[in-house]
């Protein structure tokens, strides 16, 4: 019996020792566990902090973009609103145009020939021809003016034919800066990453 005693306390300090390495090689893989969570969380960070500064940078493309696309913007509503003003410019002088001055010219040379033919041929007494003096004085007066009008009108005639030009040169470079401006806006969109909602 008494050598049952002195297995007992062996056998207690040997399961003792078992369940202390037990415990140490627990102790051990528990450590290991965290090491290796610890590496996971510091590549997640490091990860994170790599997608921080890509979104940074994506911002910041972003906003360089918005930056140009808004000087694109006034660009061409500023060429637009040119080509507005010529448009109205154009259609006000329209509008003082007398569209049927060359007929009015002639007929009026038709009367002032008749006129003149008339002076020349018909017997008158002085107060005839002195009214008919008056009127082909009148008529030769009426007809400098409306070749005057239609000098101008001739002028203002070419001048809408530049207009016309200027009008279709600047509708086509508002065209190539709101192209400018959909080409900004789609590398906006490219480079925005998607956000999950």
């Amino acid at each position: 019996m008494f050598k049952k005693k002195k297995e007992g306390p062996k056998s207690e300090l040997k399961s003792a020792e078992e369940k202390f390495q037990s415990l140490i090689e627990k102790r051990n893989e528990l450590n290991d566990k965290a090491r290796e969570l610890r590496e996971e969380r510091d590549s997640l960070q490091e990860k994170r902090k790599e997608l921080v500064e890509e979104r940074k940078k994506v911002e910041e493309t972003r906003n360089e973009l918005n930056e140009k696309t808004k000087v694109f913007r006034k660009r061409r509503n500023e060429l637009q609103a040119r080509a507005k003003a010529l448009i109205a410019l154009k259609q006000n002088a329209r509008k003082g145009q007398h569209l049927g001055i060359d007929k009015e010219m002639e007929r009026l040379k038709s009367e002032l020939r008749i006129a003149k033919m008339r002076q020349e041929t018909a017997p008158m007494n002085l107060t005839e021809e002195n009214a008919l003096v008056k009127k082909i004085k009148e008529m030769t007066a009426e007809l400098a003016r409306l070749e005057k009008v239609a000098e101008e009108q001739d002028e203002i005639s070419k001048d809408i034919s530049n207009l016309d030009a200027n009008i279709d040169e600047l509708f086509k470079l508002a065209d190539e800066e709101h192209q400018q401006v959909v080409e900004y806006l789609s590398l906006i969109h490219i480079s925005e990453p998607t956000r999950p909602y």
